[in-house]
């Protein structure tokens, strides 16, 4: 088995990209979907007991902390919309910390059209797959390899404008080394389509009930066919720029400090 074309299969159930239109798939459906695609791609992963995942601390590769400007507040980590037209949603965590063996807390700002709202909530692993095969173009041993789902409830400050929650699911991509320490799966950034951190859920306003979808990803968007036109790497359909994406190729360009 070439390990690339390995890659490449997991990286389309990663980014849910040939399902079909986006608008096709009903709200209350994503989450359900998503789970039914991974759970039937039993070619290259296998299902494994998420407690061996409960003494490692996930918060670092949850929120991409170690891996964009995030902590500098400057710009935000990820690619994600919100609502049927891909409206630029800009998400930011402040923190993610590690407050039961599976579970997880989280602060940070979203921000779209200008509206800014301050956020908390939790992560908390549910699901875990790991890799028949693990990679080999990584350059050194590993120990284990594979991802993680996890439930997300993000709930903005009800006090702010235009506020609500986010719920849904996030899939992590991870591995261990030969050191036996946790690391963010980034082996294979260089190849066309890959995505990790992928988020796929709902937003719920407070004031009117509401819902949008939402979705963002480290590399690539799920559920976007149609809207993300890029083959090896992420690029706005034309008909979308107009939506908040102007800016899209340096990362979010929101400056946090004027909040």
């Amino acid at each position: 088995m070439k390990t690339l074309a390995k890659i490449a299969t997991i990286a389309a159930v990663l980014a849910v990209c040939a399902i079909g239109a986006a608008t096709e798939t009903p709200i209350e459906n994503l989450s359900k979907e998503r789970t039914i695609l991974l759970d039937n791609e039993g070619k290259y992963l296998t299902p494994m007991n998420v407690n061996e995942l409960s003494r490692y601390d996930f918060s670092p590769l949850f929120g991409e902390l170690e891996y964009c400007e995030a902590s500098e507040r400057i710009y935000g980590c990820y690619l994600a919309y919100i609502g049927d037209n891909y409206q630029r949603l800009h998400i930011v965590f402040d923190e993610i910390k590690k407050i039961a063996p599976l579970k997880y807390a989280a602060k940070g700002q979203t921000m779209v059209k200008g509206n800014y709202c301050d956020f908390s909530g939790e992560i908390t692993i549910d699901k875990a797959y790991r890799y028949k095969e693990f990679t080999k173009e990584y350059d050194g041993e590993l120990i284990d390899q594979g991802v993680a789902f996890a439930e997300v409830i993000l709930r903005e400050n009800d006090k702010q404008k235009g506020s609500g929650v986010f719920t849904g699911d996030l899939m992590t991509k991870w591995y261990i080394d030969a050191n036996r320490t946790l690391q963010y799966d980034d082996i294979e950034d260089f190849a066309d389509g890959y995505a990790n951190n992928q988020f796929l859920g709902v937003w719920t306003s407070y004031k009117t009930s509401a819902q949008k979808r939402v979705a963002w990803g480290h590399g690539r968007i799920p559920l976007s066919l149609g809207f993300d036109t890029g083959t090896g790497e992420f690029a706005v359909n034309p008909k979308y720029i107009k939506n908040g994406w102007e800016q899209h190729g340096s990362l979010n360009e929101v400056n946090w400090s004027k909040k």
